[in-house]
């Protein structure tokens, strides 16, 4: 059941352009790599420019951030996201029993 409302949620996510162009985590076809080639690139380009101009990357570890968000304020981003009625019902209550993705 959870992998059928996973590829649906995605699906829907995908179509409704809700997640951001360089997004590529928890994407099919779309990798670390591809960052990782963005980011080169990013910064080869960056040192082309004028000298003035400067490049810089900033890494963050988002690993465990979901960790400390609560239910309800994940429930919350899924509603203001626009899922739904039944989806979000569901996703609630998925919530709530302790049990992930």
């Amino acid at each position: 059941m959870e992998r059928v409302i996973h590829r649906r949620l995605m699906d829907w996510l995908t179509k409704n352009y809700e997640f951001h162009f360089n997004q590529t985590a928890y994407r099919t076809h779309h990798s670390i790599v591809d960052q990782f080639f963005y980011l080169c690139q990013t910064s080869i380009d960056g040192l082309k420019m004028k000298p003035h101009r400067k490049t810089m990357t900033v890494f963050l570890d988002l690993s465990a951030v979901f960790d400390r968000v609560g239910r309800l304020k994940l429930v919350h981003i899924c509603y203001n996201t626009g899922i739904k009625g039944n989806a979000l019902i569901w996703i609630n209550d998925f919530l709530r029993d302790g049990n992930s993705l």
